[in-house]
């Protein structure tokens, strides 16, 4: 609990980006628990101002029109539940501390070095020739926002730092169906993927962001099209 006690300072910037680990347990003390603990020391210092990797999960199935943050979030799952609960914690300890939180909700984040998720299942199966088992027909629409986007929002975000508890959503603004990602990788990677189509899976249909007001107070602009981000990691994988 005070392991941060003599590593934070003053006037400190503190970025919290911890993500998803595979065991629930570890998940939730990795968020929840460590998040009261980093907060615990920032506490006994001043004019410190802190930063959370939080994500649009927290908002669950949205409607076709991109979530706000100002929206009433419903996660639907596991992930967006637990950062959910880190971000009240967050704000309680903003309110009742007078501590300078910002919350950044970032997209589906991709790029060259990412370990998992469905997009480096996609272009893995390339090599192990795979089947990738796509939901809902495919007709599932997604906010995916290149990892050197992201970086540039929590840079946004410490060059124009806020004052209290704020909300931003780091995303790309557009939205792409599983058929449409599927379709982009197969014309980039000039390679057919085996994809069986399941309908009717219990799974958000649409998770997307609107991230206007990142970019009219952080000056947040996503600059990388799907297709650089895509043709980046299909060369890291080897496959271009």
């Amino acid at each position: 609990p005070n392991l941060l006690d003599d590593i934070i300072d003053d006037n400190d910037l503190v970025i919290n980006l911890v993500g998803q680990m595979d065991k629930l347990s570890k998940f939730v003390d990795n968020n929840i628990i460590a998040s009261i603990n980093i907060l615990n020391s920032c506490i006994k210092k001043k004019g410190i101002k802190i930063f959370l990797a939080s994500s649009i999960a927290v908002y669950g199935n949205n409607s076709p029109s991109p979530s706000s943050e100002d929206d009433t979030p419903h996660p639907t799952k596991t992930y967006g539940l637990v950062k959910l609960i880190t971000e009240k914690i967050y704000e309680h300890y903003s309110f009742f501390f007078g501590l300078d939180v910002t919350i950044l909700r970032f997209a589906t984040l991709y790029g060259p070095c990412k370990k998992s998720g469905f997009i480096v299942e996609l272009i893995n199966s390339i090599k192990n020739g795979k089947v990738n088992t796509v939901f809902n027909n495919g007709n599932q629409f997604r906010d995916l926002l290149f990892i050197d986007d992201a970086v540039t929002g929590i840079m946004q975000s410490i060059k124009k730092p806020q004052k209290g508890f704020n909300i931003f959503n780091i995303s790309s603004g557009n939205k792409y169906s599983l058929i449409q990602i599927i379709s982009i990788i197969e014309k980039l990677s000039q390679k057919k993927l085996h994809i069986k189509l399941i309908p009717d899976v219990n799974d958000e249909q649409y998770l997307l962001a609107d991230n206007s007001k990142a970019n009219l107070i952080l000056n947040f602009i996503p600059k990388t099209s799907i297709e650089t981000g895509f043709s980046v990691m299909l060369k890291s994988f080897q496959i271009t």
